[in-house]
């Protein structure tokens, strides 16, 4: 889904291409976005639902952006970025809780809710993942500083002042949340629980084209 079109980008697939792919989906986020408080919503593509579908979209617009100019991504996809934060920030998303220090936590505990989603006989997730998890946190922060790019291109000044209240909070949370005493990142973090576990979900945090972390701290995660 979107996790694969910076690489058709990189590919050679042509604007027209990658925006039929980009309306292909962002055609079903808004569908979500309209139905998801419906009772017996049924999404044509499986997983819309995911916690990260609609950061990794922000992400592929971001790399539309690189590619083919801000312009072009301000005049097809701003609005549309906007409006799946406005989507975040309302609470209407069933899979995702933007808490009081601008993270968003999920409960994986009884479904899986990230790319780790083996589920065992019970229906169960077999490496259940909750709470506040690095990578959708860094996606998420990416696509904040992405979307207030887009914000001042489109000259929306309610959505830029929003955003510059709830990034630094988000950005001084993720290193709060995350950064542990040995320099790594914490995989997720569930009230008092912490999974010290090292897996590559925290290289997004040292990756994307926005990171809370300064260069030192990413050095460290490396």
């Amino acid at each position: 889904m979107a996790i694969s079109i910076p690489g058709l980008i990189s590919a050679g697939s042509t604007q027209k291409e990658i925006d039929i792919y980009l309306d292909t989906i962002g055609h079903e986020i808004e569908k979500m976005m309209s139905e998801s408080a419906e009772k017996g919503y049924d999404p044509n593509i499986t997983g819309i639902e995911q916690p990260d579908v609609v950061l990794w979209y922000a992400k592929a617009i971001q790399d539309y952006a690189a590619t083919f100019g801000k312009n072009a991504a301000k005049k097809k996809y701003a609005d549309k970025l906007i409006r799946i934060v406005d989507f975040i920030k309302s609470g209407k998303h069933t899979n995702i809780e933007l808490t009081y220090n601008g993270l968003l936590y999920i409960h994986g505990w009884e479904k899986p809710m990230t790319w780790m989603n083996s589920v065992g006989v019970d229906g169960k997730p077999i490496t259940p993942r909750s709470g506040w998890t690095v990578e959708i946190n860094a996606l998420w922060y990416n696509a904040l500083k992405f979307i207030e790019e887009m914000a001042v291109l489109t000259n929306n000044g309610d959505v830029k002042n929003s955003l510059q209240r709830l990034i630094p909070l988000a950005g001084k949370a993720f290193t709060e949340v995350f950064l542990n005493e040995h320099g790594y990142l914490y995989d997720y973090v569930d009230g008092d629980y912490v999974d010290w576990s090292v897996r590559p979900n925290m290289i997004f945090a040292v990756a994307l084209d926005h990171s809370p972390l300064d260069s030192k701290q990413k050095k460290k995660v490396l």
